[in-house]
């Protein structure tokens, strides 16, 4: 599903199934996009992407911020494993100063599996 938020400075369209976001600022025609999706480096030094998890995702406000929750699960490593983990993740813009929030993080991962998430991922600019 495709979201856009929207603030006084900004507005992004993002796609949590997809994992496209594109953020384009007031009084400019420059977009600035992620250049690939979200990944989770496993701490065996295996890689996943989050392009191959299964993605739900809502609008959410939680007070502050009104933007989307996503939850990505279903990951499997480079041998078929299925990863019990689910990867949650908040892109909201800040209702005080308009600006784009992006946070991650994770549950159900056993101790040490999961050494870092990328996300969110780098930025292109044209």
């Amino acid at each position: 599903m495709k979201y856009t938020l929207q603030s006084k400075i900004l507005r992004v369209q993002y796609d949590p199934d997809a994992i496209t976001l594109n953020v384009l600022t007031e009084g400019s025609n420059i977009v600035w996009s992620w250049a690939s999706t979200g990944k989770v480096r496993l701490a065996n030094g295996g890689e996943l992407d989050f392009a191959d998890a299964a993605c739900e995702s809502a609008a959410y406000t939680n007070g502050t911020m009104e933007g989307v929750r996503a939850s990505y699960r279903g990951f499997c490593d480079a041998d078929g494993n299925k990863r019990g983990f689910t990867v949650e993740t908040f892109v909201a813009v800040d209702d005080a100063s308009g600006q784009l929030r992006v946070q991650a993080w994770v549950h159900g991962d056993g101790h040490g599996e999961v050494a870092a998430l990328v996300y969110p991922p780098r930025m292109k600019f044209e």
